[in-house]
């Protein structure tokens, strides 16, 4: 098992996600299941060369059958192989790295495409698992992949291509300035992309490079660093066990399990791990051409993802594949797809695409038109290039509509209560309605309300009686119910009928129960 891998994590600073601390644990201890290859290497070469070579990420790894072996000699940090890919423009440099066989770089028409993928570490031995199976990347092989990429003739520019959550703060520093210090040294671009996640460690070396591209949703950030300590005196305290250090200095257990830290370590490993932080803001700034406050600013966010990148400014844009990031790395050097290969690779004056050079008026007006000067203004006092600011103005444009969005859904929740107040009203109107429908359910009722005589003529029509024959068959409270529905109300409406009838008055007075 790979032991040197979880003690660093315990007891080094390491630029990683802190969700990803678990990961790297689990990695140490890992075993590929899936075969010879394992998923990393797999991906790598599926992913990164486009094609099916197979066996490079092995300890004991072996050409493929069929392909020659060319290049410089093997031995320890020497490239020992350059394999020849399905097409004239593909290749594979593989070199001896650590007594490991490690495929360097892809050589995909004029471009070096370096992978910087699983977790980060200081050498070879400490990214293999126990049967040897890559599950990380070393800076030992990406310092020497850099190195080669630089020198190769037939390369002229280099793209690092980072699926990573980071790792070991140790020598992270001093490879990112390596590997850009060679590739520029050499006249050629640097750029970088990124569809899986660059995190920590891992953007600290990316944010180096020339442009820097990612994925539609890829997440970039967790700058800083992090250290774990144990205390294990509680378990071991249950167990019955007790634990002395014989030492030579008070210091010299600092970070040990078997006992509480105390205030004073506290503090060293504290200032250990802000230095760390600082020389990764710093070099971020740098790279990505911010200031050391904006970068500690955005050092508080985890991650930026897709255009929140690009307006962060620590990316200038976005690409959907890595075959485009490609395809547009070597139209940014005039080579088409990038499927040139030859030609002498260390041309000086070459930069990176005019496209990823700060726009001008004039392209940001023919592309976004005149209508948005705010917008436009602000393009050209950030220095962003066409790509970026295309970026910005989708990302724009889906906040504008984001808001819209919401303000339709509040217009719409307000339009819905007033719909749900206007059918209450209604059911109370058709309540109204389903009453007075059932008052006229009475035939004399009708009849008088229609001004229709009849009945006995012992009473003649009195007053407002619609004409009705006062007396006879309506009865004393149908006259009450016919004044009501004229509008009166009810004391009226008993005292009219009481004129009206008389003797209608006297019979409904009778009828009704006698207080005792």
């Amino acid at each position: 098992m790979n032991t040197r891998l979880i003690g660093r994590a315990a007891s080094e600073p390491v630029m990683l996600r802190a969700s990803e601390h678990a990961l790297l644990m689990k990695l140490a201890l890992h075993h590929h299941t899936d075969g010879g290859e394992g998923t990393l290497g797999l991906r790598a070469h599926v992913m990164l060369e486009m094609a099916g070579i197979k066996g490079a990420a092995n300890k004991k790894a072996k050409l493929a059958a069929g392909r020659e072996a060319t290049g410089g000699q093997a031995g320890a940090g020497k490239v020992k192989a350059s394999t020849a890919g399905p097409s004239p423009d593909r290749a594979w440099v593989v070199a001896a790295v650590g007594g490991y066989e490690t495929l360097l770089y892809s050589r995909i028409g004029s471009i070096a495409v370096i992978p910087v993928m699983g977790v980060l570490d200081l050498r070879e031995g400490d990214v293999r698992d126990s049967e040897g199976l890559s599950i990380g990347t070393s800076y030992e092989s990406l310092k020497l992949a850099a190195m080669n990429a630089a020198a190769d003739p037939m390369v002229a520019g280099v793209m690092l291509y980072v699926d990573s959550p980071g790792g070991a703060a140790v020598m992270c520093g001093a490879t990112a300035k390596l590997i850009a210090g060679a590739v520029k040294a050499a006249g050629k671009p640097l750029w970088a992309y990124s569809d899986g996640g660059c995190y920590s460690a891992a953007l600290y070396i990316a944010s180096q490079s020339d442009v820097m591209l990612i994925g539609e949703n890829t997440g970039v950030g967790s700058i800083g660093c992090i250290m774990y300590a144990v205390d294990e005196t509680a378990y071991w305290a249950n167990e019955g066990v007790r634990v002395e250090a014989i030492k030579s200095n008070e210091m010299k257990d600092i970070g040990s399990p078997y006992r509480a830290m105390t205030a004073e370590e506290r503090k060293l490993l504290q200032e250990r791990v802000d230095a760390e932080a600082t020389a990764f803001i710093e070099a971020v700034a740098a790279g990505r051409k911010l200031s050391t406050e904006q970068v500690r600013v955005l050092s508080a966010t985890p991650e930026f993802v897709g255009a929140d990148a690009v307006n962060a400014k620590i990316v200038q844009g976005v690409a959907l594949s890595v075959e485009e990031a490609i395809s547009r790395f070597a139209a940014s050097m005039g080579r088409g797809n990038g499927q040139q290969s030859g030609g002498p690779a260390a041309r000086k004056g070459t930069s990176a695409s005019k496209t990823m050079e700060p726009a001008s008026l004039a392209d940001l007006k023919a592309a976004f038109g005149g209508n948005d000067p705010a917008f436009l203004l602000e393009c050209m006092e950030d220095g962003l290039s066409l790509d970026a600011a295309k970026a910005k103005h989708n990302a724009k444009s889906f906040e504008n509509l984001k808001a819209e969005k919401e303000t339709l859904g509040k217009e719409l929740t307000a339009a819905r209560a007033e719909l749900a107040d206007v059918q209450q009203k209604l059911t109370a109107v058709e309540t109204d309605l389903k009453d007075a429908k059932a008052k006229l359910e009475s035939p004399v009722i009708k009849r008088a309300l229609l001004g229709v005589t009849g009945g006995s003529p012992k009473a003649a029509p009195v007053g407002d009686a619609g004409g009705a024959g006062a007396g006879g068959s309506m009865a004393f409270t149908d006259r009450i119910a016919m004044h009501q529905l004229q509008g009166k109300n009810f004391i009226k409406a008993v005292a009219d009928a009481k004129v009206e009838d008389r003797e209608g008055w006297g019979d409904w007075q009778a009828s009704r129960p006698k207080a005792r």
